[in-house]
C-alpha cells in the first residue's frame, strides 16, 4: 500500500509530494516502509504535476498485473488508483496507452510472422537439422501471433464498446 501526501509551504503552495510506500514485513515480522519525496520541477504547474502523477500511474498500470502493484510502483494508494479509474478523462488516456502497446505488440508479432514464414521456406531446403522441431517452433510462433491479432481486435471492439457506455453514464 502507498500513500500520497502533498507537502505544501506556509503559504499554502504544493512544494512537493512524500511518498510512503509498505512492501511487506521482514523476517522479524517488522513492517517495511519505504519513503520518497517527488518534488515538481519550478516551472511545472500544479496542474502539470498532477498530470505528471497521472502518467505515471497509467504507465505502472500498464506494466504490472493488478492495481495493488501498480499503485505501489507509482507510489499510490490504491483507492487513489480507483479514484483516477471513475474519471471519464483518466480511463480514456489510459485506454489510448493500451491500445497503443496493443498496436506495437501486434506490428512486431506481424514481422515475426515474415521470419517464421520464411524459416518453414528454408526446413524444405535444410535436410541436416530435425525438420519437425522447427515446424514445431514455426507453428506455436503461427499461432500465438494468430491468438494475439484475434484478442487485439475483440479487445479494440469491447474498449469501443465501454467508452461509449462510460460517456453515456457521463452525460
Amino acid at each position: 500500500m502507498a500513500y500520497i501526501e502533498k507537502r505544501k509551504n506556509k503559504k499554502g503552495e504544493i512544494t512537493s509530494y512524500r511518498i510512503r510506500a509498505y512492501c511487506g514485513y521482514d523476517v522479524h515480522g517488522k513492517q517495511m516502509v519505504r519513503f520518497r519525496t517527488w518534488k515538481p520541477p519550478e516551472n511545472m504547474s500544479a496542474k502539470q504535476a498532477e498530470k505528471e502523477v497521472q502518467r505515471i500511474a497509467i504507465a505502472h498500470l500498464l506494466s504490472a498485473p493488478t492495481i495493488r502493484e501498480a499503485a505501489v510502483k507509482a507510489g499510490m494508494s490504491e483507492s487513489a488508483i480507483y479514484k483516477k479509474l471513475r474519471e471519464y478523462s483518466f480511463r480514456k488516456k489510459l485506454n489510448q496507452q493500451r491500445a497503443l502497446l496493443l498496436e506495437d505488440v501486434r506490428v512486431a508479432l506481424q514481422v515475426q510472422l515474415l521470419s517464421a514464414v520464411k524459416i518453414m521456406g528454408d526446413i524444405a531446403a535444410d535436410e541436416q537439422v530435425s525438420a519437425q522441431i522447427r515446424l514445431n517452433a514455426c507453428d506455436a510462433i503461427l499461432k500465438h501471433a494468430s491468438k494475439i491479432t484475434d484478442r487485439i481486435e475483440v479487445d479494440t471492439c469491447h474498449q469501443r464498446t465501454k467508452e461509449e457506455e462510460l460517456m453515456l453514464l457521463d452525460i
